[in-house]
């Protein structure tokens, strides 16, 4: 269903950096939309790739994007944000698109709405600070808390960055079971008063009675 909301897909032989062409791996395949339109394709392969490029270096990679490629700019995840009263949910930015899709997974059934910015490279620009200011409460989890803070202060959020405990990203949170509980955590200490730590809980309780639970 994850795969299905993302439009992901997969390829046997996604080149690798470097290599122009003459050596390729299997990869998860992840589209990039703006305004309805794929704009890039990141690879990302199932393991980190060790290998001699074309100039005979040692390189190691897990990732590599689609000739052309334009990220700047962009969330991942549009393809999977859904209508509805935006003004009463959260807005969720994280990094890398697998995250993206792990806490998407996990909560989009609760009023959270995730994107990524996918690199670490990328910025928050004007537009995206626009966008965000129509969710009731803006909050940021990213591997490095000075990147953290500055996303959140480009964002004009109030709330402190989620910190990642022993630098464990939201794909280990999932893979432990404690992905949902760990933000829902972090979303009720956000909330600014006792009706939205209430309209939180409602939420939560809604989605415990669908088939998968919560």
């Amino acid at each position: 269903h994850t795969w299905q909301a993302f439009k992901l897909g997969f390829t046997p032989n996604a080149s690798l950096p470097g290599t122009e062409g003459k050596q390729h791996k299997p990869a998860i395949v992840m589209p990039w939309y703006k305004a309805g339109r794929v704009v890039a394709i990141r690879y990302r392969f199932l393991k980190v790739e060790e290998y001699t490029d074309a100039e005979g270096k040692a390189r190691e990679e897990k990732q590599t994007a689609l000739w052309e490629s334009d990220f700047t700019g962009v969330l991942f995840g549009g393809q999977a944000v859904e209508n509805g009263s935006v003004s009463l949910s959260t807005l969720l930015i994280c990094e890398g698109e697998l995250n993206c899709c792990s806490i998407w997974q996990v909560c989009h059934d609760t009023h959270l709405t995730v994107l990524s910015l996918g690199s670490e490279s990328a910025t928050i620009t004007p537009a995206m600070a626009t966008y965000a200011k129509q969710f009731e409460t803006v909050l940021v989890w990213m591997d490095k808390g000075d990147r953290a803070q500055a996303a959140m202060t480009a964002l004009e959020g109030t709330h402190p960055p989620i910190q990642s405990p022993n630098k464990k990203d939201a794909n280990d949170f999932l893979h432990s079971e404690r992905l949902g509980g760990f933000l829902a955590h972090h979303r009720f200490q956000a909330a600014r008063n006792v009706q939205e730590q209430e309209r939180l809980l409602w939420y939560l309780w809604d989605a415990a009675q669908l088939p998968m639970g919560a």
